[in-house]
């Protein structure tokens, strides 16, 4: 990424966050099929709350579209 958008990479993101039943196996899984969709910024695990963080670029992820890619994959996005 060039110096003008790194710059600039913050104000292009947002956030979702999932709610982890069986918490490490989940989160785990989370990671792993998320690792190579495009826009995907990070994916963090809140121990305190149960739950994923997945940090997106809005520029190539609109909030819908990840959570519909995540509700296919069986989870529950928390609003």
């Amino acid at each position: 990424m060039c110096q003008c958008c790194n710059n600039r990479s913050e104000e292009n993101q947002s956030h979702l966050h999932v709610n982890l039943v069986d918490s490490d196996i989940v989160f785990q899984q989370i990671k792993k099929q998320l690792a190579n969709v495009p826009g995907i910024a990070g994916v963090d695990y809140l121990l305190d709350n149960k739950q994923a963080k997945i940090t997106f670029d809005t520029r190539l992820m609109g909030k819908e579209r990840l959570t519909s890619i995540i509700n296919l994959m069986g989870h529950e996005v928390l609003q």
